[in-house]
């Protein structure tokens, strides 16, 4: 039985949606055509396919395809929440000291489209930890 052509087009666009997040994070200056053969080599797809379900023209989505992309976007919201768990886990533990590996997760977490608010940094922070 076929997928009806509205059911077609949802998944076409949450591939889309979904190879444009496994992309992430691009480098300033990065074409889109990089972009794309960058991922496609990620995902072990040919640059044509790669392109054209980046700009939804693919004619159908297989399943495989469907499940390599989901778990890759799940990998990359595991290696978010590893990488804000230690940051807060610096922040906690001597916010200061570790401001400058703070600061450096925060870019991370940015980069991999993780909308986390900055980290505590005040002042008194290590003197009651002490």
């Amino acid at each position: 039985m076929f997928a009806k052509s509205s059911e077609k087009s949802e998944m076409l666009c949450e591939a889309s949606v979904l190879l444009r997040q496994v992309a992430e994070p691009r480098v300033v200056g990065e074409s889109v055509k990089s972009a794309i053969a960058r991922t496609g080599r990620a995902l072990g797809w040919r640059f044509s396919r790669t392109r054209e379900v980046w700009y939804g023209r693919a004619r159908r989505i297989d399943a495989f395809e469907m499940d390599r992309l989901r778990d890759a976007a799940r990998d990359i919201e595991r290696t978010a929440q590893r990488l804000l768990a230690l940051r807060d886990a610096l922040a906690a533990k001597d916010a200061l000291f570790h401001r400058d590996d703070i600061g450096a997760l925060e870019r991370a977490l940015r980069g991999l489209g993780c909308d986390a608010g900055p980290a505590d940094l005040r002042e008194d922070q290590g003197a009651r930890d002490a």
